[in-house]
């Protein structure tokens, strides 16, 4: 009680909120949860943070990209 009456919604449309990806991020697949992260970018924040060395760095990253077939761009196969 005392609060006063309920202040009512505004009459003109509210514009949709909009995320911005972060620069060089991938969209992730359908059905895989939207804002999950990949398996990749966790793995580089890993190793930025010094959880892992440059050496467990490159290993899991190539069994990634061997698994997930994402492979660099311009490297010779």
């Amino acid at each position: 009680m005392g609060r006063g009456p309920p202040i009512p919604p505004p009459s003109y449309p509210q514009p949709p909120v909009r995320r911005r990806a972060a620069a060089g991020a991938r969209r992730s697949r359908p059905g895989g949860g939207g804002d999950a992260p990949t398996s990749i970018a966790v793995l580089g924040r890993r190793f930025a943070a010094g959880e892992i060395d440059e050496e467990e760095y490159w290993r899991r990253l190539s069994v990634l990209e061997e698994h997930f077939g994402g492979g660099r761009k311009g490297s010779a196969a």
